[in-house]
């Protein structure tokens, strides 16, 4: 584990000397102001450059790996010496004017860090999250980068986390590495929220609710987006989007054109790990544009101005020739089983035009978004012109606008799936505008409630503060209407439920399969071999997570993992086929191992039953066992071999 802590905080330190470096250069020559500047963006994508480099010319892995530390280690110490020898210690000087790099913040964000690491990482099955993770594992069986057709797989984000978790044992089922990790990700992109609201109101207390309430709405349904897509692509994906916006309202803030001219990595960046993602920032810039157009005209400067509406007519368009061009995805072309996300009005002239549906804006949403959605369309009618704050009032209404506007929606059928929509949503901000706009009116909020004789003038004076944490309260209600998440931020996932309990399985699995069996598929590109192991879903997605195994189903009851070859049988013995049918399949599969899996407690599953994407009751394994199944492979020593046994898990080696 020391070669995991060395590595792990070597890299994310050097993520900070590379920003720096080369915000230096941007400070030389471009003149900007440091605080609109990324902070870790261009560090990700020095690493990201050599990952495509070696991505593209089918580099070994091990090489790109030894890189990459050899990198962070030299770049970390270097950058080390660097800060020591400064006179004031010019590196955090020079950016903490700019940043919320205050104590509060940071004691806050340690705080976010400890409870993190003891909670741990978010893997409960069925969930979508042991996918991610299981993508990030995909780079263990790699002896060579090689492309696949599915780009998941094979993301920057998947790389480089699974080269910080190598050393950390991770392959054997350890989860200390696995939490920090976790953690760390979570962390940045709170403090990046928190960075966004203190850029608008310059105030710590404002910035760090803004933070809270990111928390509490940032998600779908009772789904929170911190805990839920720590190890995926969007996760990254939408930290550059928070430090790609920074640059966008510094273009809108300043009028200048030039902050432009750092999005196209950063874009490049976002898109190989999550595409939708990319959309995030036309839209950001669609929105503030066309708000600032169309309700704070006169605040513009003429040449600013013109330059603008010729950029929106053109953008307008592009639109309407991508429509005419491109036809919609083909799994958009017939609408009527998506009822849920789609419903087409006849127009007078007879034309189909769609409009999207409540329900999946509502669960991303809640109340408190569609409330939120009201208040900026009545800030940006009534309220006085406040630059900073009618730019997240536009953020948070134009993807609204989107969904009731038929050509833009038509525009959105040829470039992503209809069901993916209102993910859209996730790029507004909406959770943040309510603490800038009660902040921005503290002071008419306080003489009116210090008027009322029985509020006291304390109470009056943090009115402000005390209705923000009425709307952190309400994210604790995780159901219909407020679709609240901040118990899912928190949630602790019980052993049983996150595959941890499987650890001395994995282990003793990983020690001996080397030597008792037989590689059924060799391949020199794969490391280490393949070997099949026979069980539930609820063994095999946590197998397969640890990168050395391919096992009969992924996840569900009625998928197979990836690259592995359908054994035509289950636990649940589906088929009606004899017992020596039975032991020929396993001969012919080259069945190496038997895992039962039947725990004598049995829990379910939170999010689960609040949500209904999945049976709170779905991780029980007893269902997945038929009593054939386990007469057949308890009571037959000859061809099964009891090698394993403890706490309701039973290992059995199958003899030939």
């Amino acid at each position: 584990m020391l070669v995991f802590f060395l590595q792990f905080f070597a890299f994310f330190f050097s993520l900070l000397v590379i920003n720096h470096g080369v915000n230096q250069l941007i400070l030389k020559h471009f003149g900007l102001e440091s605080r609109f500047l990324p902070v870790f963006a261009w560090g990700w994508c020095f690493y990201f450059f050599i990952y495509i480099l070696g991505r593209r010319l089918g580099t070994p892995v091990e090489p790109i790996r030894m890189m990459f530390a050899t990198i962070a280690f030299s770049v970390a110490m270097t950058g080390g010496v660097w800060w020591i020898l400064q006179p004031q210690r010019s590196f955090w000087q020079e950016r903490k004017q700019d940043l919320p790099l205050d104590r509060v913040t940071i004691v806050f964000l340690l705080c976010f860090l400890v409870a993190m690491i003891y909670i741990g990482p978010y893997l409960e099955h069925p969930s979508d999250s042991v996918d991610y993770f299981y993508r990030i594992q995909t780079w263990e069986k790699a002896r060579f980068m090689h492309y696949r057709t599915d780009s998941r797989y094979v993301t920057f984000a998947t790389f480089y986390e699974h080269w910080l978790l190598q050393p950390s044992a991770l392959s054997y089922g350890k989860r200390l590495g696995l939490s920090f990790v976790s953690a760390i990700t979570q962390g940045i992109l709170l403090w990046e929220m928190i960075r966004v609201a203190r850029l608008i109101v310059n105030n710590v207390p404002v910035s760090l609710f803004a933070g809270l309430m990111s928390l509490g709405y940032f998600g779908y349904d009772a789904i929170s987006f911190y805990r839920y897509g720590v190890f995926s692509g969007p996760m990254m994906a939408y930290i550059i989007y928070l430090e790609t916006l920074v640059l966008i309202i510094a273009l809108f803030l300043k009028e200048q054109w030039r902050y432009l001219l750092f999005l196209p990595p950063l874009l490049w960046l976002t898109w190989d790990n999550h595409e939708q993602s990319t959309l995030f920032q036309a839209i950001a810039i669609a929105a503030i544009s066309t708000t600032l157009v169309l309700f704070r005209y006169r605040s513009l400067k003429p040449q600013f101005r013109r330059v603008l509406i010729g950029a929106i007519a053109l953008c307008l368009l592009g639109t309407i020739f991508l429509c005419c061009w491109r036809e919609p995805l083909t799994k958009n072309l017939d609408l009527e089983y998506q009822d849920l996300y789609i419903f087409n009005i006849e127009t007078l002239f007879g034309w189909k035009m769609y409009v999207i549906r409540y329900t999946p804006l509502s669960h991303a949403i809640g109340l408190v978004g569609w409330l939120t959605a009201i208040a900026s369309i009545v800030f940006l009618l009534f309220g006085k012109p406040a630059r900073k704050l009618d730019m997240m009032a536009g953020l948070t209404l134009f993807p609204f606008l989107i969904f009731c506007n038929p050509l833009i929606l038509e525009a959105l059928r040829r470039v992503m799936a209809v069901e993916q929509f209102h993910r859209l949503l996730y790029g507004c901000l909406f959770w943040m505008f309510p603490v800038l706009l009660l902040h921005h009116f503290s002071g008419k909020l306080e003489r009116f409630f210090s008027r009322i004789s029985l509020l006291t003038k304390v109470f009056s004076r943090y009115i402000h503060y005390i209705l923000i944490s009425l709307l952190i309260f309400a994210s604790l209600l995780p159901r219909d209407p407020i679709y609240g998440k901040m118990i899912h931020s928190w949630l602790k996932i019980p052993q049983i439920l996150d595959g941890s309990d499987l650890q001395p399985v994995i282990q003793y699995l990983r020690d001996n399969a080397e030597k008792q069996c037989n590689d059924p598929y060799p391949n020199e590109n794969y490391y280490p071999i393949r070997r099949y192991i026979l069980s539930d879903p609820y063994v095999n997605t946590y197998l397969s997570g640890t990168g050395y195994f391919y096992t009969n189903t992924h996840r569900w009851d009625n998928e197979f993992s990836q690259y592995a070859v359908p054994l035509g049988i289950s636990t649940q013995l589906d088929t009606n086929i004899d017992y020596p049918q039975f032991m020929q399949l396993l001969q012919e599969k080259k069945v190496c191992y038997i895992v039962i899996y039947l725990p004598k407690k049995q829990v379910t599953s939170w999010l689960g039953k609040v949500s209904g994407h999945w049976y709170d009751t779905y991780a029980h394994t007893q269902r997945h066992y038929s009593p054939t199944f386990l007469k057949w492979v308890r009571e037959s020593p000859q061809d099964f071999q009891l090698v394993f046994e403890e706490e309701g898990i039973q290992i059995f080696q199958v003899n030939y």
